[in-house]
């Protein structure tokens, strides 16, 4: 895809839980504050600007004066290398995160630049968004410079009864061990559950349609205008920037945002017309802010970075440098 297309970018995630014993609850969370160091420091410190040269006479790719090792010895985590690669546009990729549990919001707030959140009510996105902004601004970030995403599943028609046609296809066709197994899957991630059961009886069934057809998060349907006003709604009210839309049919459903949706939320002024920067980075585009493909200098992984002012270098933990030779189908409202 991205060698045929000007501007796509990919959400990529990977797991090793698999490689080591799983490792106690309370611990994850440390875990995960300094697997985040080491990789800030291995993304923004080790190659110097300039370091990749390029040069023909004489031969030479790269500068080894401005290539460095990084020293770190944590809890968790031990290295004494330098980052194998040059760095990419943005060094640091695009840092994408869910989690709605206590520690989930403080890292969010602290290290996320985009979050995956679902919740089923305007009331709890909006309590959500505010918890992890204000968690931001606790860190010295910027509370905007976090992108909500709201997990959403429209079904859109041409008409209402056409909606709700599709609609009931899906629930004709949907598995119910298969929703049964993704709702075991997220019984102890997610905290929203018991809000969706305050207001409805959840049978096995109805949990199994629930996390089959687009799980917590809302589900509207309707004609594209009433889609278009259920999104531009919730962008007002609940203090998200934009939508990570699901599908009951792949590709029709982002077929029908895409050309259906999408014009009216255009039309209402709150849909982008074209890409802030058409074939740069993820950070600028989502950011909406041209030629700024780095972390903000807010971010605590800008505060390690290779040039970064001394004592603000000084607080960003064990690392130390030695010279060595040696990156949803989303969418995002605007502003």
């Amino acid at each position: 895809m991205a060698a045929v297309t000007e501007s796509v970018s990919f959400g990529i995630t990977a797991s090793t839980s698999y490689i080591h014993e799983v490792m106690p609850h309370d611990e994850r969370y440390p875990a995960a504050e300094e697997y985040m160091d080491v990789v800030y420091q291995l993304w923004e410190k080790p190659w110097e600007d300039g370091a990749a040269v390029w040069q023909e006479e004489p031969e030479m790719a790269y500068d080894p004066s401005k290539i460095h090792k990084i020293n770190y010895d944590g809890k968790y985590f031990k290295m004494n290398a330098s980052h194998q690669t040059h760095p990419s546009p943005q060094r640091t990729p695009l840092l994408f995160q869910a989690g709605s549990s206590k520690a989930g919001v403080d890292i969010g707030g602290r290290h996320a630049e985009a979050i995956f959140s679902a919740n089923p009510t305007i009331t709890s996105t909006k309590k959500y968004t505010a918890s992890v902004r204000g968690k931001a601004v606790e860190e010295g970030c910027n509370p905007s410079d976090i992108k909500i995403f709201l997990g959403i599943m429209p079904i859109i028609g041409k008409t209402l009864e056409e909606a709700k046609a599709k609609f009931a296809i899906a629930k004709q066709r949907f598995s119910v061990n298969g929703g049964l197994a993704r709702f075991c899957g997220f019984s102890g991630v997610i905290n929203n559950i018991k809000e969706i059961a305050d207001e409805e009886v959840l049978t096995p069934r109805k949990i199994a349609e629930l996390f089959a057809l687009g799980g917590a998060g809302p589900r509207p349907i309707g004609t594209p205008e009433m889609v278009a006003g259920f999104f531009e709604k919730w962008w007002r009210e609940a203090d998200i920037d934009g939508f990570n839309v699901n599908y009951i049919s792949n590709p029709e459903s982002f077929e029908d945002v895409v050309g259906l949706v999408v014009p009216e939320l255009q039309k209402r002024g709150i849909y982008w017309n074209h890409y802030p920067a058409p074939g740069g980075t993820l950070r600028e585009n989502v950011h909406f802010a041209p030629g700024e493909s780095l972390l903000p200098a807010t971010h605590p992984g800008a505060k390690v970075r290779w040039n970064a002012p001394k004592e603000t270098e000084a607080k960003s933990g064990k690392a130390e440098v030695v010279v060595s030779v040696a990156e949803a189908v989303s969418t995002q409202v605007k502003a």
